[in-house]
């Protein structure tokens, strides 16, 4: 397990929260969603690869194993989200209902379907589309040629050319939820896992590990922190059909990269995202990704029955704590259990 990158993972999710908390009519910062969502598809992409590309290449482990143990992994969370969605907002659609539960509603381009009950849980559709594919794009070799680089890049490149003219009421459905188009994510951070992995790159990981001090690689990783930072500020002045997905490629890219290759001997972030905490939150992040959506209508159904409204910021800090010892639970008491039943 890389420490850094599990650390970013509940970063990323508290910064998804900050994109669905208002505070009177405005979230807190509209990109999280965005930069939180490619950040996701891409690390798993990365870890997918690190993972399993070499025992399915090897076929040391079956397809239908590794199916099902994705499966298991994020199904059982969907499912219980889902009928906490049914109570909490007193709603029940056959078609919305069975597109939900059959993991096909992203594929929908409408958001009465892609954003019902559990509006996060569109994710949970791309998702298995990437599970599916991923054996898939091993067994044809992508990342492992020049000629499979050079086509995806040019897929890629058409992708970005041509994404502005999609219609500005459908680029949520096609740019953001829509499994195809964010497979171009996946297959990035697949591609990122073969660069870290190659012998060429290897030289490079140990020259930053050996040869550079503490406070040169320190300096390297405030860079890449002030570089994110600056791709939030400019944010609001991207066009929507590039802030929704390629605006973050790059930089989600080399903080992937960097952190990967810091982790075992970084600098000042790199310590702190090593910290237990840091690493204990981020291996809730997807509990608490799923959830947060509920645990926040929840306490607004709750205000309105009961008419008291905590003040902020204590509204705030009980939401993140709520949904952190809900994803606490879920990660340590529930989901060993399904596990054991199911596998």
């Amino acid at each position: 397990m890389i420490k850094s990158l599990q650390s970013l993972r509940g970063i990323f999710a508290l910064l998804i929260l900050l994109s669905h908390y208002k505070i009177g009519p405005d979230v807190i910062l509209p990109c999280g969603g965005d930069c939180g969502v490619a950040f996701f598809i891409m690390l798993s992409g990365f870890v997918l690869s690190a993972g399993y590309s070499d025992r399915l290449s090897h076929h040391d482990l079956g397809f239908r194993t590794f199916m099902s143990r994705r499966l298991f992994k994020i199904y059982p969370l969907h499912l219980l989200c889902f009928i906490w969605a049914v109570f909490l907002y007193h709603y029940f659609d056959p078609l919305t209902a069975a597109a939900n539960l059959t993991a096909t509603q992203s594929w929908i381009p409408s958001s009465s379907f892609y954003f019902s009950y559990n509006a996060v849980s569109w994710f949970i559709s791309d998702a298995l589309f990437f599970y599916l594919m991923f054996p898939l794009l091993l067994k044809c070799g992508f990342g492992c040629s020049r000629n499979s680089i050079i086509a995806f890049a040019a897929v890629a490149a058409g992708y970005v050319a041509t994404t502005h003219l999609i219609p500005a009421d459908l680029e949520t459905a096609i740019i953001y939820v829509n499994p195809l188009a964010r497979l171009i994510d996946f297959c990035i951070g697949m591609l990122l896992y073969r660069l870290f992995a190659s012998r060429q790159f290897s030289c490079l990981k140990s020259m930053i590990s050996d040869r550079l001090g503490f406070t040169i690689k320190s300096l390297i990783e405030l860079s890449a922190v002030a570089a994110f930072t600056a791709m939030i500020i400019y944010y609001p002045d991207i066009a929507g059909c590039y802030a929704l997905s390629s605006y973050w490629w790059a930089v989600m890219a080399m903080l992937i990269l960097m952190f990967s290759v810091t982790d075992g001997n970084g600098g000042v972030v790199t310590r702190l995202l090593r910290l237990r905490p840091a690493v204990a939150f981020g291996s809730i992040s997807f509990g608490f990704y799923m959830t947060h959506v509920l645990v926040i209508g929840s306490f607004g159904k709750a205000a309105a029955l009961s008419g008291i409204t905590l003040p902020e910021p204590a509204r705030f800090v009980a939401v993140v704590a709520v949904t952190a010892m809900i994803a606490t639970v879920y990660h340590r008491l529930i989901e060993p259990k399904i596990k054991k039943i199911l596998c």
